[in-house]
């Protein structure tokens, strides 16, 4: 299982919630930075051969992380039923 994937878990499940979102925030602003920012900002939606899809999914993705990081856990999260962290 890769770090990535280990991090949308925790994520998903509300355990370490700040530290995964951070992760996944970097792991988009290094994929924006060599996969994508050289086919510009929108996504291929017309699926051309040979044209990459631009950063556009990345930065809803890196919003998304941020926002997570700055709120943290929700009512649910695994965090608050341990007691680990209270709201």
């Amino acid at each position: 299982m890769k770090k990535g994937e280990l991090c949308g878990i925790g994520v998903a499940v509300g355990l370490l919630t700040r530290f995964a979102s951070a992760t996944l925030g970097v792991v988009m602003v290094v994929a924006m930075i060599q996969a994508h920012l050289s086919h510009g900002f929108f996504i291929n939606w017309q699926l051309a051969r040979g044209v990459g899809h631009g950063i556009e999914f990345n930065v809803a993705l890196l919003g998304m992380g941020v926002g997570l990081l700055l709120s943290g856990p929700g009512k649910l999260s695994l965090y608050r039923l341990l007691g680990i962290e209270k709201g």
